[in-house]
């Protein structure tokens, strides 16, 4: 992440639409509600447990019964596959795939005669992107959208453009589309103008929003590197995608864990199906604007500055409109997902 961008530990049932028709048996198995803001922790999905580190982890071979999956073992990976998702697991990586998406664990998975996988996974990963009831439902008619950085604060830098530009761009274009869809839209800055990252977090209280959507450009010194990359909340207990130790505070934002995750995978996924660019994963991180959220909320990364042909398409009007478009159908998509 680059500098000036918000520091982690600083002052700082997902279906997707093509599978939503499910047999009646999972319909039948998936039926019920969890509380308000807590994980899905049904009694079913029976799986076998085992303790390391003081954490509890349940057994992916029974996870994949319980979801009528192949199980596939070798060296190196773990799959399960069903009839409408593929899993991909590796032991001691965080990384895995979904359907051919990569996506982050907050804890890697063990070998210990099975893969095991930790229960904060299995509660705000695996469930919201297995299990109807896993999502709690909530308004979705107002949305806040958060241009980074502003004013003094320029963000990452390339040869032709500076993401507070751009960002900005991007943001009334996505508003303007989404208003036309009915949704009440507010901007955390609607000039180049410096707002500070408590402010930003306090614009969602103030406006009521349902959802929160903050829009940044990457920058790194490897300059080969480009693609998208869609941030959550890192639950509590877990570890960030690009920190190494687990952190076993809560925040407001965590109250929200499994429709953090889903906004970010159906965000990410439409982003990757409009741009056709690189994947570069939904990831965890207690970026102080997603802590203090009071409503389910993201940060999108939309490509890198460092990389001079994906900042020649990011300037373009062009691109500006498939990125917006992206951002609006993936929040379509997510609404869907609580009416349904």
């Amino acid at each position: 992440m680059k500098k000036g961008r918000e520091r982690e530990r600083g002052a700082t049932g997902l279906l997707s639409v093509q599978y939503l028709l499910t047999p009646m048996i999972l319909l039948l198995l998936f039926a019920g509600a969890s509380g308000l803001a807590a994980p899905a922790k049904s009694a079913l999905w029976p799986a076998r447990t085992s303790i390391a580190q003081g954490r509890t982890y349940i057994s992916l071979r029974d996870t994949a019964k319980y979801f009528n999956f192949q199980f596939q073992e070798d060296a190196s990976n773990v799959r399960l596959t069903g009839s409408f998702h593929r899993f991909l697991f590796q032991p001691d990586k965080r990384q895995f795939r979904f359907n051919g998406m990569l996506l982050y664990l907050t804890h890697a998975p063990f070998s210990r005669g099975d893969l095991f996988l930790s229960m904060t996974d299995r509660n705000t990963v695996l469930a919201p992107l297995l299990r109807r009831n896993a999502l709690n439902k909530h308004p979705l008619g107002r949305i806040l959208l958060d241009p980074g950085h502003g004013g003094k604060d320029t963000g990452a830098q390339g040869r032709l453009y500076r993401e507070k530009e751009l960002t900005l761009k991007i943001a009334r274009r996505t508003a303007e589309l989404l208003r036309a869809k009915g949704y009440a839209v507010t901007l955390t800055r609607n000039t180049d103008s410096t707002v500070g990252l408590n402010e930003r977090a306090a614009a969602i209280r103030r406006t009521k929003s349902d959802l929160f959507v903050s829009i940044h450009l990457n920058a790194t010194v490897n300059k080969l590197i480009h693609g998208i990359e869609t941030y959550c909340l890192t639950p509590a207990g877990g570890a960030s995608s690009n920190a190494g130790k687990p952190d076993a505070r809560s925040y407001p934002g965590n109250r929200f864990d499994t429709n953090n995750f889903a906004l970010a995978y159906l965000v990410q996924r439409s982003m990757l199906h409009q741009l056709g660019t690189v994947d570069r994963g939904v990831r965890h991180a207690r970026f102080l604007v997603l802590r203090e959220a009071t409503t389910p909320g993201i940060l999108v990364e939309c490509g890198y500055l460092s990389n001079y042909s994906e900042e020649r398409k990011l300037g373009s009007p062009a691109y500006i409109e498939r990125i917006a478009r992206a951002l609006v159908d993936g929040i379509g998509n997510y609404h869907k997902s609580l009416r349904r």
